[in-house]
């Protein structure tokens, strides 16, 4: 591990309320989510919508319309993860079905996992955990086993974002009661909430949502010492408070962070559809930062607006994170469910983009906290031999992203890992 100021600034905002964003004039709604490739169109060009109706049907999940409106055109376009695919442009127009109206309560305990399970699917929740996953797929899979434990996260895994840990201070308890629901829907024996030391919790305050057959623990953890939030991460932390009692918790546990907790509660609760995403927007070119709420389909150049313009002319936009993000060429990309942060960075935070021949210093494995050589990986990789035994390497790869930060031949070792692993789950 290391220091987290190491690479990011610790002096981020401390936001107290969440801005909403403008109402988009058009909203270009992504059809294609997380690992769902088959996509249905429900609708037409032309066609008027309302908002959060279904218009698109993918294997886990459905997209919802994030404003009414009518339809001008479905065409291919650029997404925030660097790929494309199916979006719908939607004009707005016309009245609002859940923004600006009093939204009564449902009463949800009424109801039994199959009908939770299908809500969640039929509402688009998607869990961003680790990029952007079907909830209703991972219940599936969850409810096969009878043992299985709910991890929830409560702060983001990268230093530089705050969204996360904006949403468990802002909405705690519906985050916690989110989280009894999914915890019904697949009838969790035991439910751990992963949090922030220098932020300690109300543990009879979550047991309320609990039912008595449900264990319910609580774990600190130093956000000071990167890497810390990923599951790999989240696992040993636990294990270390709680020594015999997790011993077999990993990758088939289910593993949530706060935003998919707070979005279930919206779902299930309220009857609100995803629609909204809450983005942690920042960096030194904007004249002012916070965490927006706006309307899935909103672009890049709308926030930028909202914000008041540029103060300085940006020399990289990141989505998700510095560390562990991506970049982004467009002010065009829209706003998707599993966008977190964008961060608009000046050229005086931004290394020179140029790649050198790995060096093999040996800094990259010296930082990797699983000490994994991505330098080596990177080099079998690129010389097309013996590709077997690097994609079956590259699977324990955490993504922290820190051999990136430390490579003096600035070479995407982060980016070929992550492709790595696609790969072998592509097999």
């Amino acid at each position: 591990m290391v220091l987290a100021s190491d690479f990011i600034s610790d002096d981020k905002n401390d936001f107290s309320s969440v801005v909403n964003g403008f109402m988009p004039s058009v909203a270009f709604v992504p059809l294609q989510q997380g690992s769902d490739e088959f996509v249905e169109c429900t609708i037409k060009e032309n066609e008027r919508v309302k908002e959060g109706q279904v218009i698109a049907r993918c294997a886990n999940s459905y997209v919802h319309s994030s404003i009414p409106g009518i339809v001008k055109e479905i065409c291919v376009w650029q997404y925030a993860n660097g790929k494309q695919g199916k979006t719908a442009k939607i004009q707005l127009d016309g009245s609002f079905s859940f923004t600006g109206r009093k939204i009564e309560r449902n009463d949800w305990w009424m109801y039994d996992s199959t009908i939770l399970a299908q809500m969640l699917k039929n509402s688009g929740v998607v869990n961003t955990f680790n990029g952007a996953v079907s909830l209703y797929e991972q219940l599936k899979k969850a409810s096969q086993r009878n043992d299985v434990s709910i991890v929830v996260r409560l702060f983001d895994e990268d230093p530089s974002r705050v969204t996360e840990s904006f949403i468990a201070k802002r909405y705690f308890d519906e985050v916690v009661e989110g989280t009894s629901i999914i915890a019904k829907t697949i009838n969790a024996k035991s439910v751990v909430f992963v949090h922030d030391k220098q932020c300690p919790l109300n543990f009879e305050q979550i047991q309320e949502y609990f039912d008595s057959s449900v264990g319910v623990f609580t774990v600190p953890v130093n956000t000071k010492h990167y890497p810390y939030g990923t599951m790999h991460d989240i696992v040993s932390a636990i294990r270390k408070n709680y020594k015999d009692k997790f011993d077999n918790l990993g990758v088939r546990d289910f593993f949530i962070d706060s935003v998919t907790a707070f979005h279930a509660y919206r779902a299930i609760v309220l009857g609100i559809p995803e629609i909204d995403c809450y983005v942690h927007v920042c960096g030194e070119c904007l004249n002012v930062s916070g965490v927006f709420m706006v309307k899935a389909g909103t672009t890049l150049q709308m926030l930028i607006d909202q914000c008041g313009g540029f103060k300085i002319p940006p020399a990289k936009i990141v989505v998700n994170g510095i560390l562990t993000g991506l970049s982004v060429g467009s002010l065009d990309v829209p706003i998707s469910k599993d966008v977190k942060s964008v961060a608009f960075l000046p050229a005086s935070e931004v290394s020179v983009p140029f790649t050198e021949t790995c060096v093999r210093c040996g800094l990259c494995r010296k930082v990797c906290p699983i000490h994994l050589w991505p330098g080596n990986i990177y080099r079998v990789f690129k010389s097309d031999l013996n590709e077997e035994s690097v994609l079956e390497a590259s699977v324990l790869c955490i993504e922290c992203g820190l051999c990136n930060a430390v490579c003096p031949s600035r070479i995407s070792l982060y980016q070929t890992m992550k492709l790595l692993k696609e790969k072998f789950y592509e097999q």
